[in-house]
């Protein structure tokens, strides 16, 4: 639930939707809140997947986990990384990288 009262969901690639009162239906359009890290070239990955957003508050504070690189394929493959996790004071609007 946003500051504004408002329920939301969190996407893959880190977007936003807002949710009907009932939780059951988009009741807006989706909006990219957060860009993510882009790890080094040479890194081996499946792909670029910035996926599974979690959007915890705790106090004044909003924080944001996701995982990046793809599930499959080699042993970097699925990487949680410090680049991946966003910390703001608001749920809504932009989210820094």
């Amino acid at each position: 639930m946003g500051e504004d009262g408002e329920r939301y969901l969190f996407l893959s690639g880190i977007n936003r939707v807002k949710l009907s009162r009932d939780g059951l239906s988009a009741a807006g359009p989706i909006e990219n809140v957060y860009d993510g890290w882009l790890y080094p070239d040479d890194w081996v990955t499946e792909a670029y997947a910035l996926e599974g957003p979690k959007l915890t508050r705790r106090g004044d504070w909003f924080y944001l986990i996701s995982a990046v690189g793809g599930t499959a394929g080699p042993a970097t493959g699925h990487m949680l990384i410090r680049g991946t996790i966003a910390i703001g004071e608001r749920a809504l609007g932009k989210l820094p990288a």
